[in-house]
């Protein structure tokens, strides 16, 4: 009766304790409610059959479910990534603002100031506000690039210190790894070691997708992503970074192989969670962003540079460049071992795509793919155009030797406004047409219309256009042959040096027409007329220049719209998900307080029983003495 009342005593103190320490980590994250285990103890057996013994406690056991808390894990690497490019994505568009401000403003503002000029062209403080435009605008753009350059410096930082979180997690998962085994061979679980190295697997799910398996010796191995281990029992494996080989300002994932060297690793290998969200908003929206950028400013400064080398400033000379701008960047791969390299040169601004580019050579043919939808053609030799890029090589590449060509990524850093002088500004056409004032005939001629990229040597060279009739007509002065008899068409163009103009109406024989240089370019508007025009040219891949801004503007925010529904979205499972392993592990003091009350009167159940048996003995005792 004694050995009873002890074993009854016993579970009843073990189980004010562990309802006890339930309820001092009510509010302990990661804390998985306690229970005590009970078990009859076996009987012994007597001629009227086996009489209990009392009772024994187990093992305490905690509330737990492996699937609950797995879903949660999983959804917890959803949300932390969709929250983390959420914000990456806000900073890109709060950067960008909208088509009406910032960068979008001041490109209307700045062909607005050359319409102007083109009405008063020969106003020194129209010329003067043309060129604070300009200046205006290179500011805007320049700003929004360095903050996007800014952005992904701190991305670059903030992965470093992910990285150092993960493995400090995973170092702290294989400590408890060893210290779970070690206790579970004793035949118990240790619950609360358990839930500490849980609670640290839920913290390495946030910055990265985990997969875990659960060894005999009660264990985790722990994998990233798509299967880079982390923890293998007691051994944790660090993951580091390194300077990407293709763009070495930019941090690349790699490990520590057995001879201690690094080996990078896919981004791809991440899956999910902060560091993935870090990574994929650095190598997509954002890179995407600045080459977007870098296009726009690419196609407006060649476009703009174009038009104004074929005009005249107010002075008589020719326009020369308006905007500077940043060349294309080619990198080579840090593992190449040829001595080829390659350079790249934006021939047709028009053409570009916002890619960036990776050639190879393979050892018999150039490979080029296009980074945005990896696309890839293959060439025989190298120069060739690429999207509007023309790619060269010198040297010679080893097989397998690879370079990435950036054509847009630095255009924004190199922008500027070229010249200082408002007089500098070619608002002038460099040729006028005159008809001879002695001419007899209805014929009259447009005004020369100079054509490009770039002006012809002969441009200024004076020609004359002589009828020789209704019909025909001699020309002279062209430097490159004097044609005679050619046929005239009410109309049509005529073409000489590089200009072109229009004869109408009915000429008649001896009547003369002349192009020649224009000597009084002040008050000419011919040429800031085509470059304010170049304001609603399909020039952006079949876009205007605001149209190609609004579409980027358009782009960013669409991608933080759809990382902001994931976010919610995800925030809702991820909270029913943690419901579901609260009602499973949650602590609940009404039902801690029943159990406190339940275990005092078995303990009050069993000290009575003992006392009893105390009082049955003394008696004895005392009937035999």
């Amino acid at each position: 009766m004694l050995e009873i009342g002890v074993t009854g005593l016993n579970a009843a103190q073990l189980g004010l304790s562990v309802a006890g320490h339930n309820i001092a980590n009510v509010n302990t994250p990661g804390y998985s409610r306690q229970s005590i285990v009970q078990v009859e103890q076996p009987g012994q057996y007597t001629g009227s059959g086996f009489i209990g013994r009392g009772t024994s406690v187990e093992t305490v056991a905690r509330a737990y479910s492996q699937f609950a808390v797995a879903q949660a894990r999983d959804l917890q690497s959803q949300v932390s990534q969709s929250s983390t490019l959420a914000q990456q994505l806000s900073q890109i568009t709060g950067t960008l603002g909208n088509e009406t401000s910032g960068i979008g403003q001041a490109l209307s503002q700045f062909f607005a100031g050359l319409q102007t000029l083109a009405s008063t062209p020969s106003d020194p403080a129209v010329r003067a506000t043309v060129l604070s435009d300009a200046n205006a605008l290179v500011q805007n753009m320049q700003s929004v690039g360095q903050q996007l350059t800014q952005q992904r410096a701190d991305i670059n930082t903030s992965i470093q210190s992910t990285v150092s979180d993960v493995n400090s997690y995973a170092s702290q998962i294989a400590d408890l790894n060893n210290r779970i085994a070690s206790a579970t061979f004793s035949g118990q679980a240790p619950n609360d070691l358990l839930d500490q190295r849980d609670a640290l697997v839920q913290k390495l799910a946030q910055d990265v997708q985990v997969s875990v398996t659960t060894s005999s010796d009660g264990s985790v191995n722990v994998f990233m992503g798509s299967g880079q281990s982390l923890v293998v029992g007691g051994s944790s494996f660090a993951v580091t970074t390194v300077a990407s080989s293709r763009t070495p300002t930019d941090l690349q994932l790699a490990v520590l192989n057995s001879t201690g060297s690094t080996v990078p690793i896919s981004d791809n290998t991440v899956g999910g969670g902060v560091l993935g969200a870090l990574l994929s908003s650095r190598d997509g929206t954002l890179t995407d962003t600045q080459n977007a950028l870098g296009r726009i400013a690419t196609v407006l400064a060649t476009q703009v540079n174009q038009q104004h080398a074929l005009g005249m400033d107010a002075k008589g000379a020719m326009g020369g460049t308006f905007f500077t701008l940043g060349s294309p960047a080619v990198i080579s791969d840090t593992s190449n071992t040829g001595t080829g390299s390659v350079t790249a040169v934006v021939a047709n601004a028009t053409q570009l795509t916002g890619s960036d580019y990776r050639v190879s050579w393979t050892g018999s043919q150039y490979n080029v793919t296009r980074l945005s939808d990896n696309t890839t053609t293959s060439y025989a030799t190298l120069p060739q155009t690429v999207d509007g890029v023309t790619l060269s090589v010198t040297g010679s590449p080893a097989a397998g030797d690879s370079f990435t060509v950036r054509p847009t990524y630095n255009a924004v850093a190199g922008l500027g406004v070229a010249i200082t002088d408002p007089s500098q500004i070619a608002a002038a056409a460099p040729v006028v047409a005159a008809a001879s004032v002695s001419n007899l005939g209805g014929a009259a001629i447009t005004q020369p219309v100079v054509a490009g990229p770039a002006p012809n040597a002969n441009l200024q060279q004076p020609v004359t256009l002589t009828f020789t009739g209704p019909g025909t007509y001699n020309v002279s002065g062209t430097g490159t042959g004097n044609p005679a008899g050619v046929a005239y068409s009410s109309g049509g163009t005529i073409t000489y040096n590089g200009w072109s103009v229009q004869i109408s109406g009915t000429p008649q024989a001896g009547d003369t027409f002349t192009i020649g240089p224009n000597t009084s370019p002040g008050g000419d508007n011919r040429n800031v007329n085509a470059i304010a025009a170049l304001q609603n040219a399909l020039v952006v891949n079949g876009a205007t220049l605001s149209g190609a801004y609004s579409t980027l503007v358009g782009n960013a925010g669409a991608a933080q719209q759809t990382a902001n529904l994931a976010q919610q979205a995800q925030q809702t499972q991820l909270t029913a998900a943690q419901n579901t392993v609260q009602s499973v592990s949650g602590v609940n003091l009404d039902e801690e307080a029943a159990s406190l009350i339940t275990y005092q009167q078995a303990y009050q159940a069993s000290a009575k029983y003992i006392q009893i048996a105390d009082g049955l003995f003394q008696q004895l005792i005392t009937a035999l003495g």
